[in-house]
């Protein structure tokens, strides 16, 4: 783990052009990374499930300014991101500043979406929304309101009614061949 201010005002590490991180991280302190500029790319060898259990994972994703370089297990984050069925909240920052998500798919058991979770993501078109109620979330979960919104047809008006989510512009029904897709991204 990284404790508080642990790399705090560090210049270095606008040099690095991977940053590894071990499945074993379980929490980064807060600032830990505050004032740093990675410039490189980071390479979480845990899985998505593990990524979103990080505590203060915002404390490295707000200063990760290398276009969305994300790699969980050698994979990078891009297009697609199929988070597993084992997610039950995504943190503040988790995806922030990935700018090749172009859509994602949470799943049902989902409660929590983090502030910033998926901000700055540019080109995130497309949510795909399993959970039956709509998870708790902040107006800045997400970078950009003006995309597309699928729930489940029978939470359609929970959603629209939500003080966030009722924010997209487009909310529609997942239809019955998205909701039998829902799977686990091979990780």
């Amino acid at each position: 783990d990284f404790g508080n201010g642990a790399f705090n005002g560090c210049k270095g590490l606008k040099n690095v052009t991977l940053l590894t991180l071990p499945k074993t991280l379980k929490a980064i302190g807060s600032s830990a990374f505050r004032d740093c500029t990675i410039q490189g790319k980071i390479d979480y060898k845990g899985d998505l499930g593990d990524w979103c259990k990080i505590k203060s994972i915002s404390s490295l994703m707000w200063y990760f300014k290398s276009e969305g370089t994300l790699y969980i297990n050698n994979k990078e984050i891009k297009d697609n991101l199929i988070l597993p069925n084992s997610v039950d909240s995504i943190p503040s920052s988790a995806f922030y500043n990935c700018k090749k998500i172009s859509s994602v798919k949470i799943p049902k058991g989902v409660k929590y979406i983090g502030s910033s979770a998926f901000g700055n993501c540019e080109k995130l078109y497309d949510i795909y929304c399993y959970a039956q109620e709509p998870p708790a979330a902040h107006e800045t979960s997400f970078a950009n309101y003006n995309v597309n919104l699928y729930v489940p047809c029978e939470s359609l008006k929970d959603y629209q009614m939500n003080p966030v989510f009722g924010s997209f512009k487009y909310i529609q029904c997942l239809d019955e061949e998205e909701i039998v897709e829902e799977t686990e991204l091979p990780v």
